[in-house]
């Protein structure tokens, strides 16, 4: 049995607990497209996706996809990083239709600086949408993106249930995180910083696309700073609705304001600490 994998079990045929993408062709030496090692790492179904130290370059247009019931741990000096598109619409991480997945350490890294087109706003550091359920983000930077850090949210089914937890999302283009179809999201001691370049711009928006709704969402715990937007949106109006959004405990520096509640559809929304 080799020694780089761990396996339940006597031998190699019986099943995979843990690997490590750089054992299927992903170098993370910031030259060569690791798109392909790394999905191969995934599809083997193991539990335990290591990602170490290093720069991986991803086609975010493919988009890094983990698997139901996988945990993707990277190292602290790991970063996933886009390869320059002209795409209005990419997720470097998408997870869409899976279920308990958690995704920690390590830097999720946009190219809204190299980016070669010049139209749309959605391209994303990590996409979390369609029936997704027990999704856990925590202990990761989500920085430089087209669009926005995280996108939460589709127009199918609502994501449910996620835990986003000591993250940061800094410098990205339209939005640090938006909630569009979600039921139950919390976000903990996590800072949303420097939205810049087109609207809304804000750290969080909670905007509910055509036909959807959003509910129970907690922000507790974090920092909300220099965003040319608000802080925080909850936007509810023309049948949409965001109800129990609730603002625990947070910091608020240098945003246009430091919260919009905008439209008669939004309920049991705001402060729990007035």
């Amino acid at each position: 049995m080799s020694s780089r994998f761990r396996y339940v079990g006597l031998n190699e045929t019986d099943y995979l607990l843990e690997t490590d993408v750089t054992w299927y062709g992903a170098s993370g030496n910031g030259i060569t497209d690791d798109t392909v090692g790394i999905q191969r790492a995934i599809d083997t179904g193991a539990p335990t996706i290591i990602i170490p130290d290093g720069t991986y370059l991803i086609d975010a247009a493919t988009s890094i996809k983990p698997k139901s019931n996988q945990s993707i741990q990277m190292s602290a000096d790991t970063v996933l990083k886009a390869i320059p598109n002209a795409s209005s619409n990419y997720a470097i991480i998408k997870l869409v239709n899976v279920s308990n997945v958690e995704i920690s350490g390590g830097t999720v890294l946009g190219e809204r600086n190299e980016h070669t087109g010049t139209t749309g706003e959605w391209g994303y550091g990590i996409l979390i949408s369609g029936n997704t359920d027990t999704i856990t983000i925590r202990d990761l930077t989500s920085k430089n993106c087209w669009g926005d850090g995280i996108y939460i949210g589709a127009k199918v089914t609502p994501a449910k249930n996620v835990l986003i937890e000591n993250v940061i999302c800094d410098n990205n283009r339209r939005q640090g995180m938006s909630i569009t179809y979600a039921v139950n999201v919390t976000i903990s001691n996590s800072t949303f910083k420097n939205t810049n370049g087109t609207n809304p711009q804000a750290g969080i928006d909670v905007e509910p696309n055509s036909n959807c709704y959003v509910e129970n969402v907690m922000i507790a715990n974090s920092s909300f700073f220099d965003n040319v937007g608000y802080g925080i949106v909850f936007t509810g109006y023309n049948g949409l609705y965001v109800d129990n959004a609730k603002i625990s405990n947070c910091v608020f520096s240098n945003n246009y304001k430091d919260l919009l509640i905008f439209g008669a559809n939004v309920t049991n929304s705001g402060y729990v600490d007035e």
